[in-house]
């Protein structure tokens, strides 16, 4: 299974709506070299040629499917943006809250660890005593 990182998605986005690497430089706030390092990356990834160099730039046949996934894991955010942001189900503005966790047996008898005697304190946690 194929794993894109979410500023790469972006990326070839911007790349096909401005329709320049440097015009989706501009948009990302970063350099077109950086806009061509991951458009290659993502190229390398699925072994296949995303985008046509052509100004403008314009996908590939499978292009159009990583672009199509890309579109999507943008509007799945912004769904779930939207939704985080209203209010509950109740109408009265009150989102529902997470209800608590139940204690389980064990929990109650775990103890918090303690340093031994003798151990001495440094940076990297506890150090055995000489």
């Amino acid at each position: 299974m194929v794993q894109f990182q979410r500023d790469h998605l972006e990326t070839l986005l911007a790349a096909v709506d401005t329709g320049t690497f440097d015009a989706a430089a501009r948009t990302l706030s970063i350099t077109p070299s950086a806009v061509s390092q991951r458009v290659k990356a993502m190229e390398q990834l699925v072994g296949r040629v995303l985008l046509q160099r052509t100004t403008p730039i314009t996908p590939t046949a499978d292009g159009e499917v990583v672009l199509r996934h890309a579109r999507q894991v943008r509007l799945l955010d912004e769904e779930t943006s939207r939704a985080l942001a209203m209010p509950g189900a109740d109408g009265a503005g009150h989102t529902p809250s997470i209800p608590p966790r139940r204690e389980c047996g064990l929990a109650r008898h775990v103890v918090p660890r303690r340093p031994r005697p003798g151990a001495a304190r440094h940076r990297g946690g506890l150090r055995p005593a000489p």
